[in-house]
């Protein structure tokens, strides 16, 4: 044990869903506890003899412990560089949020030099582990610091494991909620496939906890947080989606790859962007307990509250990434193949897919598009037509897999797959559709466009493929062709255009979190961008609700359409001032002085 006085006073930083109880329980243990949070709660929800102060100074003077529960390893580095100002040695430094274990390496080296003892202590258990004193504790430091700080570690956790150096706390935590993370996405497939098959969620879940596939989600998370509709674990998907990031990137960092949990961290990145990153709970029925498991996440839940949600992000785009009238304009002249994609990705964040109908891609073409494009990048790719045309949703399983195999590359890139129906393909189609979206991949999701009119004109038609949609996740992709046909053709494009596209009334409801919007104008930019309007105002009060719409822009001959892209998202941020803005354009040539 160290001969350093005991712990009689503790300055809590970090007063979250966690923090509250755990700094709650330190001052019932009879401790004295100064607590500071950047955006303190009200009182009433203040633990009782916890005293407020202003700023982690202010909780760390006069401290023998201080203990950070924040919510990432920079707020850490930045709140540490302050508080070693005013700390002396003798007291020790405690991280138990979840922090990067080589960012935690190097905070405890700065701490060092100045003498102040450093431990990473990340829980395990959550808010109810946290209100009862039961949570699992992994720390990380020498052996003499750890002992100090075992009172304090003792009253918050049921179980207390030195786990090694510093930082070993935080990569352990890392690992566990990886394996946390991937079994918790395993028990959601297998529900939903009982669920499908007629198995009664409830009786599954005995079973399992009885048998070998238990786990902790099987055992807590969907007894007490799914079965009942409850969702509110209190951990939010953003907290779990930096978590695993962790584990995978320190995996990586020591060669190990992680086919599996890369995996598991592209399907919590989906989900996070899709649900908002701290949503705990799908708001749409397409998550909940009574349909199969994990629908919402493919495409129907979202938070629909602006304080689930993170970026506020818009994808925009066009038809392709490649035109002529483009080069020296808005790309660079003479690019080659494997770089023009990314100097369209420098004007906007999303391109249709429309080569894919007709032609799968080589694999190492997709592995092309995703080096030239960044994660946040998003393709629509549409479905080969022998699939979508050819057997009418009914056959050509070759081809789908030859598909599905040659896109996997693009991870979550691939924003939706794009099933484009034929004019023939009506309401009483609607049952093949309902079993080809079943039994298509979960870890994709799925827009579909129909050019029958009868969707457009019978109330009935409309409703019988809107269920069958969100019996599925599936979004309704509109083409909004109203622009082009409201008055007679005045070029030989747009004289085209009304030989070959679709008259379809305007339709401008979203069925999921992940609404797509196709919009043809017209090839004089004034008269596209005023038969936007209503479409800007839409996109706009669906982003507000926290969703992330998807909005291509086209005109007969494209050639301006790359600006118009841009221009729709400059209009919707005028309206949504809040929403992240469009990369800086690559320059199309060298600077000049004229």
């Amino acid at each position: 044990m160290s001969e350093r006085a005991p712990i009689r006073t503790v300055g809590f930083v970090g007063l979250g869903h966690m923090g509250r109880p755990m700094s709650g329980r330190l001052a019932e243990a009879g401790l004295r506890v100064l607590g500071h949070d950047p955006a303190p709660p009200p009182a009433a929800a203040l633990p009782d003899g916890l005293v407020l102060v202003g700023s982690p100074a202010d909780a760390a003077r006069g401290a023998d412990a201080v203990v950070l529960m924040l919510p990432n390893s920079d707020i850490v580095e930045g709140v540490v560089d302050g508080l070693l100002d005013v700390l002396e040695a003798g007291p020790t430094l405690l991280d138990m949020g979840s922090s990067r274990p080589l960012s935690t390496q190097k905070v405890a080296a700065r701490a060092a030099e100045r003498g102040v003892a450093f431990v990473d202590a990340p829980v395990s258990g959550g808010v109810k582990g946290a209100e009862g004193g039961t949570l699992t504790i992994m720390a990380g430091g020498a052996a003499a610091d750890v002992d100090r700080v075992r009172p304090v570690l003792d009253v918050l956790g049921g179980a207390v494991v030195h786990a090694g150096e510093v930082g070993a706390g935080h990569a352990l935590k890392a690992f566990n909620n990886l394996l946390s993370a991937s079994h918790l996405l395993a028990t959601a497939e297998v529900m939903r496939a009982g669920s499908r098959f007629g198995l009664d969620p409830a009786v599954m879940i005995d079973a399992i906890n009885r048998s070998s596939g238990r786990c902790a989600s099987t055992e807590v998370k969907w007894p007490n947080f799914v079965l009942n509709d409850r969702y509110d674990s209190g951990f939010g998907l953003s907290l779990m989606l930096k978590d695993i990031r962790i584990a995978a990137e320190l995996a990586e960092a020591q060669g190990t790859p992680l086919p599996f949990g890369r995996a598991a961290v592209e399907l919590w990145a989906a989900a996070a962007e899709d649900l908002g990153p701290d949503a705990t709970r799908p708001t749409s029925p397409a998550g909940r307990a009574g349909r199969p498991a994990g629908e919402g996440a493919r495409g129907g839940g979202m938070t629909g509250s602006r304080d689930n949600v993170g970026a506020v992000r818009l994808h925009v785009g066009c038809a392709m990434w490649n035109l002529a009238p483009w080069q020296g304009r808005y790309l660079p002249r003479a690019l080659p193949a494997d770089e023009r994609l990314r100097a369209y990705a420098s004007w906007c964040n999303a391109v249709e897919g429309n080569t894919t109908f007709y032609a799968t891609p080589s694999r190492d073409a997709v592995e092309s598009w995703a080096r030239q494009t960044s994660p946040d990048f998003r393709f629509v790719l549409k479905l080969p037509k022998p699939v979508t045309h050819g057997s009418r949703l009914a056959g050509a399983d070759d081809e789908l897999r030859a598909f599905l195999d040659a896109i996997e590359p693009l991870g979550p890139r691939a924003h939706a797959l794009w099933v484009q129906l034929p004019g023939s393909f009506g309401p009483g189609d609607v049952g093949t559709l309902v079993r080809f979206l079943r039994r298509l991949p979960a870890s994709h999701r799925y827009a579909v466009e129909v050019r029958h009119r009868a969707f457009f004109e019978d109330a009935r038609a409309a409703g019988l493929l809107e269920r069958a949609l969100r019996e599925t996740g599936a979004e309704w992709v509109p083409f909004d062709t109203t622009t082009l046909f409201r008055t007679p053709p005045t070029s030989d494009a747009e004289r085209d255009a009304w030989l070959k596209k679709p008259r379809m009334p305007r339709r401008a409801a979203a069925l999921t979190g992940r609404p797509i919007v196709r919009y043809l104008g017209r090839d004089d930019a004034d008269r596209t961008v005023e038969g936007w309007r209503d479409w800007a105002a839409t996109v706009a009060g669906w982003l507000r609700e926290g969703r992330t719409p998807t909005v291509f822009v086209h005109t007969p001959d494209n050639a301006e359409a790359l600006e118009l892209a841009r221009r729709f998202h400059d209009e919707v941020r005028a309206l949504v001032p809040e929403l992240e803005p469009l990369p800086e354009p690559e320059p199309a040539g060298p600077p000049t002085l004229f």
